[in-house]
């Protein structure tokens, strides 16, 4: 008995030996590890640099990545050109020929890669349409007759702004009282005529009369 007591003892002692090695070394290492900088840190100091520029140079771990612009995208369903809608709002109308109400027509470009689908740099004659903060557009109709092409660009403030292209004219209106637009989608009136609703965020539909939407276009 006292036998196993004494050898329990002594394995105990050996562990208790190896525990305070471990915490030797890692003291050790941590000694070593501080040392090596403040000899870094002294050294930089000597040659002029501040403390602010060597500790940004050591502060790779914290930076903060650039957020990535997201991808812009092209209007489907357009007769008279090519509509593009970037990733940072900005919204550029590429014509088959001039329209007048959307300024002078001028150079433009799109780098490459700023839209989805289109690997090319694109330099055209066109139009920057005077609207920034864009975060979603279509081209819808409405009528039972030719309506021109109806632009509907939504804010990211949830605005809605309308260009309304008819017979090589543009017209271009910010829509009052809207300030929670999400997208825009067709619908019909109850004689069954197509028209257009606007979508609010909390779901709720904002049908655009027939008079109304006339009143948009550019004639």
């Amino acid at each position: 008995m006292h036998g196993k007591i004494g050898y329990m003892k002594k394995e105990r002692e050996c562990k208790d030996k190896g525990l305070w090695f471990l915490y030797g070394v890692r003291i050790l290492f941590y000694v070593v590890a501080i040392v090596l900088v403040t000899v870094v840190v002294v050294d930089k100091l000597g040659q002029g640099q501040t403390v602010e520029q060597i500790v940004s140079d050591y502060d790779v771990g914290c930076a903060t990545p650039e957020e990535e612009e997201a991808q812009g995208f092209e209007l489907a369903n357009m007769v008279s050109g090519r509509v593009f809608v970037l990733g940072n709002g900005d919204v550029y109308y590429w014509p088959k020929k001039a329209v007048n109400g959307l300024g002078e027509m001028a150079d433009q470009k799109i780098e490459a890669g700023k839209i989805t689908g289109i690997a090319n740099e694109m330099i055209f004659r066109g139009y920057k349409i005077a609207t920034s903060g864009i975060v979603n557009a279509t081209q819808l109709s409405f009528g039972l007759r030719y309506s021109g092409e109806n632009l509907i660009l939504i804010h990211g403030d949830g605005a809605v702004t309308w260009v309304n292209i008819y017979n090589n004219n543009a017209k271009l209106t910010e829509l009052e009282g809207y300030d929670d637009i999400v997208s825009a989608a067709p619908s019909v009136n109850g004689d069954g005529v197509p028209v257009i609703t606007l979508i609010s965020q909390n779901g709720r539909q904002n049908h655009l009369l027939l008079n109304q939407l006339n009143a948009l276009q550019a004639k």
